[in-house]
């Protein structure tokens, strides 16, 4: 899959890194280790990633969080997480420095997408939370 950035450099930081080295399989087949780990790594990856530009993307995490919440079905939740690939894109395109950060983290949806179930989606809530706390203690002072 074509990344959400080109890989030019850019006078804004926006260097292209490889991508993060996740799991294989949908995220509910991810041993929880695994699952920390990825989500500290995607933290120290994301430095130049902005916390208000993170929060949004949380915050569009907990929408669907709370939705899931009500419902209790995957199924009710599948369109808002499937948005979230668009959502990354657009960020991406409004700052280069998200870049790698919405690549990696398209790769997340993708797994949570293949699990296609309510596990999956438990661990996807739990990778996010984690990379928000984690980016607190690693990103940037912004």
């Amino acid at each position: 899959m074509a990344s959400y950035k080109n890989t030019q450099n850019s006078s804004k930081g926006g260097n292209k890194k490889p991508p993060l080295k996740l799991p294989s399989g949908p995220i509910d087949q991810w041993k929880e280790e695994a699952l920390i780990e990825c989500s500290e790594e995607l933290a120290k990856r994301s430095k130049d990633v902005k916390t208000n530009q993170l929060r949004n993307f949380f915050s569009a995490v907990l929408r669907i969080k709370t939705d899931f919440a009500a419902s209790g079905k995957y199924e009710d939740v599948h369109l808002a997480l499937l948005m979230l690939k668009p959502k990354l894109a657009y960020a991406a395109g409004r700052n280069e420095d998200v870049g790698n950060f919405a690549d990696d983290m398209r790769e997340v949806v993708e797994a949570t997408l293949k699990a296609g179930n309510e596990e999956g989606l438990k661990r996807f809530f739990l990778f996010v939370e984690s990379v928000v706390a984690y980016h607190k203690c690693y990103g940037s002072d912004n």
